[in-house]
């Protein structure tokens, strides 16, 4: 993106240069990897970037057990770096059980700890759960609580199938840092 650039939800004073991928592919019928990468780099501004590595093993057909690690770096290469701004690095690991009813609900349970940390950057632990609900054939409900040392955060979403091929949905998420 150039440098004045403007669009709903984009404003750049400066250059900004994103790119991302994610790979992702089944090991055995029941071991799945799942690898994502997101950077973001503004000309004297933020620089960002993460991999999420992670994996997921498929217990029984109502059981999903999964763990990953997210290792992101934050770093402003403005001119003057505001007090506020928080830089560093920081290594998260989490897991995650999973439990499909085979009917209309699901729910999850995890934790994620912070393994490594520098700069000025805090600690996320963090403690949650949350599932969906199938209303009817085609609405859906879920939501998700959880708590930690940065807060509570919460997400509330509905997905509603209008057909075989599309879908609408929305979703609302209050988190401080996840």
């Amino acid at each position: 993106t150039e440098a004045g650039f403007s669009a709903p939800g984009q404003l750049s004073a400066t250059d900004l240069s994103q790119y991302g991928g994610r790979y992702n592919t089944e090991l055995t019928q029941r071991v799945d990897l799942d690898v994502k990468l997101d950077a973001r780099n503004q000309k004297q501004g933020l620089k960002t970037e993460a991999v999420d590595v992670s994996s997921s093993y498929q217990a029984t057909d109502r059981w999903r057990l999964s763990g990953g690690a997210r290792a992101d770096s934050r770093n402003d290469n403005s001119a003057v770096v505001a007090t506020t701004q928080t830089e560093g690095d920081r290594l998260d690991l989490a897991a995650e059980a999973h439990y499909d009813s085979k009917a209309n609900w699901t729910s999850y349970g995890f934790l994620q700890g912070t393994a490594a940390v520098n700069g000025n950057r805090e600690e996320n632990n963090r403690v949650g759960g949350g599932g969906s609900i199938r209303a009817t054939n085609r609405l859906t409900l879920d939501g998700e609580l959880s708590f930690g040392n940065q807060g509570t955060g919460a997400k509330g979403g509905l997905d509603y199938l209008v057909s075989d091929r599309t879908n609408v949905y929305s979703a609302y998420t209050y988190e401080n840092a996840r």
